[in-house]
């Protein structure tokens, strides 16, 4: 049972974090892209000249910011959830063990 808990919270931990990383991966190419049509005008477009690249930049910046140090307290809670999931793992065997030897030992007394 713990196992299956841990292991679906480290499951679910490890797809918010994909997700952050995906949000991340799209704004980086959004900057891409943007960077790129400004080269190809020369610059010379009504949002550059009005500043809109330099507060949607610096917007950019902070949102890139928020969810990297969102994405790094997930990670760290990963590692978290990832030492109770091997504990958990190590328990389960070990009952699984003792319960298999447990019935090998009756198996063993049923046949004398």
């Amino acid at each position: 049972m713990a196992l299956d808990v841990s292991l679906m919270r480290l499951k679910y931990i490890q797809s918010q974090e994909q997700d952050l990383s995906n949000r991340i991966r799209q704004m980086e190419e959004a900057r891409r892209d943007r960077t790129k049509a400004l080269y190809e005008t020369g610059f010379a477009d009504d949002a550059c000249h009005a500043g809109a690249d330099n507060l949607w930049e610096s917007w950019l910046q902070n949102r890139t910011r928020e969810l990297n140090i969102r994405r790094a307290e997930l990670r760290s809670l990963q590692d978290e959830v990832f030492e109770e999931t091997q504990k958990a793992f190590s328990k389960n065997h070990a009952v699984e063990k003792l319960a298999a030897h447990t019935a090998e030992q009756e198996r063993i007394r049923r046949q004398r």
